[in-house]
């Protein structure tokens, strides 16, 4: 293979007196060779057992903080949508059904403005500030090199992009679960109806009322 080697030109005229004495190519061979198996010499060492479990400790522990900063917070929207649908009751629906309607006569879309509370004493379910707070609270109970680990590698969260993501996964499985809420209705409806004898047209008279049944 070959490559190209870039000399300043003050160190090219310096070296001029010396073309004629010394190969350029092998000056530069043998400089490769020489720091290749110093290198290779030195990388042995990393084999000696303590070495090993020290490197192993390290990596250890950045996975350790690694997890406690990689968040999933759109699997945590879904987790969090799922349990506020099993302690959601019927004026729970009512209110978010209220609360949507209100959003779109004011022409309001933001995701922001959903929020999903549960009302009277029943257990609440989990909404974001709850996760940001549990999150925050880890945070601050790690060590100084946890954070200078994280300013180093400028690890700090994004809250409203977290916010944004968390709330449309929560807000796409309550829908989801309104959706089946009114076929279930539509269905069980039509059913109570199939069957039923319709009712004579009181504007018709009795015979073409009949005929029209």
């Amino acid at each position: 293979m070959r490559i190209g080697v870039n000399i300043p030109d003050e160190l090219l005229g310096r070296f001029e007196p010396l073309r004629s004495q010394v190969n350029i190519s092998q000056v530069c061979r043998e400089t490769i060779q020489t720091m290749v198996e110093k290198y290779e010499r030195n990388i042995v060492r990393l084999d000696d057992v303590e070495i090993e479990e020290a490197l192993r400790s390290i990596s250890q522990q950045e996975i350790e903080w690694m997890q406690i900063v990689d968040v999933d917070w759109e699997q945590m929207g879904y987790e969090d949508a799922e349990n506020w649908i099993r302690a959601a009751e019927w004026e729970d629906w009512a209110q978010r059904q209220r609360t949507l309607a209100a959003i779109e006569r004011q022409n309001q879309s933001d995701w922001r403005t959903q929020r999903p509370l549960l009302g009277g004493k029943r257990h609440r379910a989990k909404i974001f500030h709850d996760r940001l707070t549990e999150y925050l609270d880890r945070t601050r109970e790690q060590s100084d090199e946890f954070s200078e680990w994280r300013y180093d590698n400028n690890l700090y969260l994004d809250v409203q992009a977290a916010e944004r993501v968390y709330q449309r996964a929560w807000s796409t499985l309550v829908q989801a679960a309104e959706e089946k809420i009114r076929l279930a209705y539509r269905e069980k409806y039509e059913n109570l109806n199939r069957g039923k004898p319709q009712r004579p047209n009181p504007g018709l008279p009795a015979h073409l009322a009949a005929d029209s049944r």
